[in-house]
């Protein structure tokens, strides 16, 4: 189950050819959200603000990646 929503999450529309720029999302919200976790747990606390911006940033850039590259993608 975990494997197919990975492999949905990280492919292309193909559903076989991995894309370096979902990859890159993910890793990106990944860090964000250990960055999160470390400075609330161990830091100072985070602003929800802040925290949604750096979310919301990344989600648009890597969107915004992948709108670009919709049309060079294998089975589309």
């Amino acid at each position: 189950m975990i494997r197919t929503i990975l492999r949905h999450l990280l492919t292309g529309k193909d559903g076989e050819t991995h894309d370096i720029a979902r990859y890159s999302w993910l890793w990106a919200v990944i860090v964000i959200s250990a960055m999160i976790i470390h400075k609330e747990f161990w830091g100072t606390g985070v602003d929800v603000k802040d925290a949604a911006e750096a979310l919301g940033a990344s989600a648009l850039a890597h969107g915004g990646a992948l709108w670009a590259k919709k049309d060079t993608e294998p089975g589309g």
